[in-house]
């Protein structure tokens, strides 16, 4: 089985934080690196709003923020 560096954070109550993108609070879930245990940057995440946001970036990403 094959696993990844990155993973979305497992869902625990309290650990969504707010979108970059729409500014939702408690909607966009970060990524953590599996190596070290630890979050990555903000940026970094998918947003529970794929139809109106749909904000997702993933942390190999070379691209530029969204504005």
């Amino acid at each position: 089985m094959k696993t990844f560096r990155y993973q979305l954070k497992r869902y625990l109550r309290g650990n969504k934080v707010t979108c970059p993108q729409c500014g939702k609070p408690r909607c966009f879930t970060l990524y953590v690196d599996t190596l070290t245990g630890k979050d990555c940057p903000p940026q970094y995440g998918i947003c529970d709003h794929r139809n109106s946001c749909g904000y997702h970036k993933y942390p190999t990403d070379s691209a530029p923020n969204p504005p």
